[in-house]
């Protein structure tokens, strides 16, 4: 969908990194669209462990599907198929790859090129990995939901190092949240 000249023109919200804000409402997508991330991590910034998550956490899973339900979730062909190539219920969910003959279930949207998630036609896009989706989305994201689990688990997937070193600076806390550590259950392989 293109934009129209001459609609309102967004303005800059505070809470993000965003500036241009009027440049991308007419450009890329639409005024009151709002893309985030969504993930959790440790103190050390690992997100993952052979395409899974290196750990349990059934407070952390709730808050993930209290948030995104009814919304869009977009993910990389990997994360897809760690959840079983099955889609998450109650969502729009879309998946991105290189392989122009990948084939989806048919209630899965399946985009070449990430670009494309700025026409989806919907309030909010939630970007729920993996590294190289959220390496490649870092320019458009609105908003950050960050869940730190505070444990120590084994993994081989990290959050991009330039994004986990004093790349939050002039990002503004919307609100914080704790778990109880009792809840969180550290898989080891």
């Amino acid at each position: 969908a293109v934009i129209n000249l001459t609609q309102k023109i967004c303005t800059v919200n505070i809470l993000t990194n965003w500036f241009v804000c009027d440049i991308l409402c007419i450009n890329r997508r639409r005024c009151n669209m709002t893309i985030s991330w969504i993930y959790a991590r440790n103190t050390d910034w690992l997100i993952g462990n052979e395409n899974k998550l290196p750990w349990k956490s059934k407070t952390d899973m709730e808050h993930f599907r209290n948030v995104t339900y009814g919304n869009a979730v977009v993910m990389g062909r990997k994360t897809f198929e760690s959840l079983g190539s099955k889609p998450l219920q109650g969502r729009l969910n879309v998946v991105v790859t290189r392989d122009v003959n990948y084939k989806a279930p048919n209630n899965v949207l399946v985009l070449h090129d990430i670009e494309d998630i700025n026409r989806l036609d919907c309030e909010e896009i939630f970007i729920i990995g993996g590294a190289e989706i959220y390496s490649a989305t870092y320019h458009m994201i609105d908003m950050v939901y960050e869940s730190i689990i505070f444990a120590d688990a084994v993994g081989d997937i990290y959050m991009p190092l330039w994004l986990n070193k004093d790349t939050h600076d002039d990002w503004k806390l919307k609100s914080s949240r704790f778990h109880n550590n009792e809840d969180v259950a550290v898989i080891i392989n």
